[in-house]
């Protein structure tokens, strides 16, 4: 028997509908730069400006969160990383987590 807190306050005759799921699985995302999806290694040049972009989803319980980081700072979706002065080996993070708990996270190694 489960218990609801509350039920027996609803009154006779009104439907009490609960959503239940089970969702073990986590959510998938597809990361493109200028495009292209994002590949551990990349090269780019520094002369480039890149067009991060995160599309995920989750079709069990939906998306809770999504994040992209640049080194390890916060960048929105969308947002565009000027390349200028920034030689070297960086890390773009992806980090998405679905309404269930569920997390899918990944480090990119690129060079500029």
């Amino acid at each position: 028997m489960v218990r609801i807190p509350g039920v027996d306050r609803i009154p006779v005759g009104r439907i009490l509908e609960i959503n239940a799921f089970d969702d073990a699985a986590a959510p998938n995302y597809n990361m493109t730069v200028n495009g292209v999806p994002l590949t551990e290694g990349t090269v780019f040049s520094s002369s480039e400006q890149l067009l991060l972009e995160l599309q995920a989803e989750d079709h069990v319980s939906g998306i809770l969160q999504q994040d992209i980081t640049w080194d390890g700072v916060p960048v929105d979706s969308g947002m565009t990383v000027d390349l200028a002065g920034r030689s070297g080996v960086h890390t773009i993070g992806v980090a998405v987590v679905d309404q269930a708990g569920n997390r899918s996270d990944a480090a990119y190694g690129v060079r500029v």
